[in-house]
């Protein structure tokens, strides 16, 4: 049916299907659009049998930009807890009348929205889910406490939804930190990439994000994560000048994946990260040409006086 359709988008992020709701959190809308005021409030469809049982959609756009998606399963008892959730989150925008959201966007196109008195009308090109608004609103904030606390969850898969939830909520979940610092030394792997794609949403402007962010760059132990920080930092841009160094010592030192990110990262920080241009000059040099596209670029970013240099070669 269309609206599990919909739901099943979220599963690309890793939203696991194993529980009796699955819920997601964004900020970010468009000022000033008006089906963005219009869309504010709760929404759900009707009740219909899927593989996993009599299910109902549920979503809540808030005020503050924050969207929350519930699957619920509604053989069990009407309110759950945030902790029986899973859970994840993305950014997300309304652009004209389309929702543009990571976590419904990837391998898809922007489903176009329709609001129709009490009616909210979610398609794209094979099909429309249509949502009836909600006589009472629930609390985004809450959701995203109870995310936190379980965060610290005794329960290894409570802390996974957790970590699933707070991983693109940004700065919201600045609450978290302390938390999501600790989960960089799980023992498994993917608690840690999630954990620190978390601290990344979050923001440099967070007290203890950019350190530790910094510092998993140089964690030659985890050649993935020192990946996803050079991704991280060159997302912040110049607020990640104190990062030059040790993203020159990747791009002189780290595997070929992640000198290359280094590279882009040194780029987007810009003129702050000058220093960095004769690293970029000599890693360029005999390396193929996607290598010596990134270090062009990355030079003319940061000096732009270098735009009509000669590549290096």
């Amino acid at each position: 049916m269309a609206t599990y359709r919909w739901f099943s988008m979220f599963t690309t992020i890793g939203v696991l299907l194993a529980s009796t709701s699955t819920l997601l959190c964004a900020e970010e809308v468009l000022v000033g659009n008006r089906l963005a005021d219009e869309i504010v409030g709760s929404w759900h469809t009707a009740v219909a049998a899927t593989e996993w049982g009599p299910m109902r959609t549920e979503i809540m756009f808030g005020k503050n930009g924050v969207l929350v998606f519930t699957l619920n399963d509604k053989s069990k008892p009407k309110s759950q807890p945030v902790s029986d959730s899973w859970a994840c989150a993305a950014q997300y925008k309304i652009i004209g009348d389309q929702l543009v959201c990571a976590a419904i966007n990837k391998g898809s196109d922007m489903p176009k929205l329709r609001i129709d008195g009490n009616t909210l009308e979610m398609r794209d090109k094979t099909s429309t889910t249509r949502f009836t608004r909600k006589a009472k609103d629930e609390s985004v904030a809450s959701c995203i406490r109870g995310l936190v606390t379980d965060l610290n969850a005794s329960d290894r898969e409570k802390r996974f939804r957790a970590l699933q939830g707070v991983r693109y909520v940004g700065p919201e979940a600045r609450e978290a930190i302390p938390a999501l610092r600790d989960l960089l030394k799980d023992r498994e792997s993917n608690y840690r990439q999630l954990a620190l794609e978390a601290l990344i949403n979050i923001g440099p402007e967070e007290k203890g994000v950019l350190p530790v962010v910094i510092e998993k760059l140089n964690d030659r132990g985890a050649p993935g994560l020192a990946g996803i920080a050079a991704d991280g930092l060159g997302k912040f841009g110049a607020r990640a000048k104190e990062a030059v160094p040790a993203l020159i010592d990747i791009l002189r030192n780290g595997d070929e994946s992640n000198s290359v990110r280094a590279a882009r990262a040194l780029g987007n920080i810009g003129p702050d990260a000058r220093a960095a241009i004769p690293a970029l000059s000599e890693w360029a040099k005999g390396k193929g040409e996607t290598e010596r596209s990134v270090a062009t670029e990355a030079i003319k970013k940061i000096d732009s006086s270098a735009a009509g240099k000669p590549s290096p070669k």
